[in-house]
């Protein structure tokens, strides 16, 4: 969506698939990375095991960086996780 694509400072006349941001599995951790520092814009990241239920209970979302990079994980306390990111103006 526009945004989509506002939020996370990318042109929204390009093909933004390989743009969007892909998770990062680490050894006991899920995360995602991304630009989080688009005025008036709230970022939410929420984890689920079944892609039904999701919550911000145990999202790590940290601050921007000075690029306005952010980064979001989860300890992976089990087989399955997911994490989705959120975007509202």
């Amino acid at each position: 969506t526009l945004l989509m694509a506002y939020a996370l400072n990318l042109n929204p006349t390009l093909n933004l698939k390989g743009s969007l941001p892909m998770p990062i599995l680490g050894d006991d951790t899920l995360s995602i990375s991304f630009y989080g520092a688009s005025p008036g814009i709230t970022y939410t990241v929420e984890t689920s095991t079944d892609l039904q239920n999701w919550t911000t209970v145990g999202v790590e979302l940290s601050e921007p960086d000075m690029a306005g990079n952010r980064t979001a994980s989860v300890d992976l306390d089990s087989a399955r996780h997911f994490l989705r990111l959120i975007v509202d103006d």
